[in-house]
């Protein structure tokens, strides 16, 4: 698989890729239907998620060559759509938007809009030690950590996304910026520095690529190869999820509990037998 990189090509994916959960019935849902939910990305609870400003100071050769090349790369389907694809309407187009730029940005921010409306997400981290993590979605360390090997089911783990966190709010200029890579990370996959400690990897599913693309969306059992309980995790819970494994035979599937560092502050994993 050919993983996503990060916009500045300093740092690769790996395979292996982690989920927290609260241990509950919709948990145990999970476990039993191998299935995992994929959000409508307007539903997130940052307010700049998927939702960050659309710049479109351009001058008229930008426009005209940026509608030139969606022109090149969708003819057949914006023909489908009645679209008048002459380059005499490309250069009134350009003309009007140069002049008005803010209806350069609606146009521009209804793209956007229209993209994600073809997409549903669903949020991994890169690792399974993340003591807030473990805090804030899994139960206060009472619930678990599932990880994935994303090689051993491409078809689920179709198109991930290493979440970036900048310094400064991002600013890319649509038009200006060939790069369609850097376009989709600035729409799905850039948040504040605030969620940087969740070291967030996106999966992400397109309604014109799959036809389930938002809800509960089957994975591969062998690719769920290890469940990580909390450090505060009950023995009588561990000891009905290993029971319900057992009965769903989740063959790869290892199991560990966390324990606190000794004299650090941190957490490890022993295996469970």
């Amino acid at each position: 698989m050919e993983f996503i990189l990060n916009i500045d090509g300093t740092e690769r994916l790996n395979s292996i890729l982690h989920k927290y959960y609260r241990i509950d019935e919709r948990f145990k849902k999970l476990l039993e239907n191998n299935e995992i939910w994929f959000s409508d990305p307007f539903d997130f609870n940052d307010p700049y998620d998927c939702n960050l400003v659309v710049y479109s100071n351009n001058t008229y050769e930008e426009i005209f060559n940026h509608l030139a090349d969606i022109r090149v790369r969708r003819e057949a389907e914006l023909k489908k759509r009645g679209w008048d694809l002459s380059d005499q309407h490309i250069e009134q187009t350009a003309d009007y938007w140069s002049k008005n730029p803010d209806k350069l940005k609606e146009y521009l921010k209804n793209n956007q809009l229209s993209e994600l409306q073809n997409k549903g997400i669903t949020c991994f981290s890169k690792s399974d030690d993340i003591l807030l993590m473990w805090s804030h979605y899994a139960d206060s360390h009472k619930g678990v950590c599932l990880t994935f090997d994303i090689e051993k089911d491409r078809d689920f783990f179709w198109l991930p996304y290493i979440v970036e966190y900048p310094d400064t709010y991002p600013k890319i200029n649509f038009v200006r910026e060939k790069d369609r890579h850097k376009r989709y990370k600035h729409i799905l996959a850039m948040k504040s520095r605030d969620w940087e400690y969740e070291q967030e990897i996106r999966v992400v599913r397109d309604k014109r690529e799959q036809a389930d693309y938002r809800g509960n969306i089957k994975f591969k059992k062998e690719a769920l190869i290890e469940l990580k309980f909390g450090y505060k995790t009950d023995d009588k819970v561990i000891q009905e999820i290993k029971k319900l494994i057992e009965q769903l035979e989740y063959s790869n599937l290892r199991l560990y509990k966390a324990e606190l560092k000794d004299g650090d502050f941190g957490i490890t994993f022993k295996e469970l037998t």
